[in-house]
């Protein structure tokens, strides 16, 4: 489980970028 904070905040750099607040947004919702 530890790889999956990890690789979530990785992916987070660049989907923020792409996607925005939206992809927070949605993370956020799956928390």
């Amino acid at each position: 489980m530890e790889s999956l904070p990890i690789f979530f905040k990785i992916k987070d750099r660049p989907a923020v970028v792409i996607g925005g607040g939206e992809v927070a947004a949605r993370k956020l919702a799956l928390l």
